[in-house]
């Protein structure tokens, strides 16, 4: 694994905080329970099917007005299986959408962050409710991130 981190010469992390300094911590029970829920609804949801990759490409283009045409068919080029069928599916693994139990505390999220010596350029999406400070790269939600890690620069991404 250490060698895999050396080769590592740059990183861009999108929407990368998951867990924020002070966040209440829900009892573990509870936690566990919700996952549970979470499991039994997403095995419940039909799998969206498409007759092409042009329809996951209205889709995508429905849900994100901001993508020209042709953007949305170069991500649903990528982002589609073929099936048996000749039917066309999402890539993304359905049990991806249910959050884990077990949580990294923010002091964990902390130590593993501190160990990239690359440069690192934070992102947020202007939509995600996720602000990096145009003035202070290091306040607010991104100081979890950029207080610890070498080279740290940010942006939010819009319209």
């Amino acid at each position: 694994m250490r060698a895999r981190i050396r080769t590592v010469s740059h990183l861009a992390v999108l929407d990368g905080v998951t867990v924020l300094p002070g966040s209440p911590q829900t009892p573990i029970h509870e936690r566990i329970t919700e996952w549970v829920t979470q499991l039994a609804k997403i095995a419940e949801r039909k799998k969206r099917y498409f007759h092409s990759v042009a329809e996951a490409a209205d889709r995508i283009s429905a849900h994100n007005k901001r993508f020209t045409p042709e953007q949305a068919l170069h991500l649903a080029s990528h982002g589609v299986k073929r099936n048996a069928d000749g039917s066309y599916s999402w890539k993304f693994d359905e049990y991806q959408r249910a959050r884990a139990p077990y949580r990294l505390s923010p002091d964990d999220h902390i130590a593993l962050w501190s160990r990239i010596t690359c440069p690192t350029l934070l992102f947020a999406d202007s939509g995600s409710g996720r602000r990096w400070s145009s003035g202070d790269r290091c306040s607010g939600v991104n100081r979890l991130l950029c207080a610890e890690i070498r080279s740290a620069a940010s942006a939010t991404l819009s319209k």
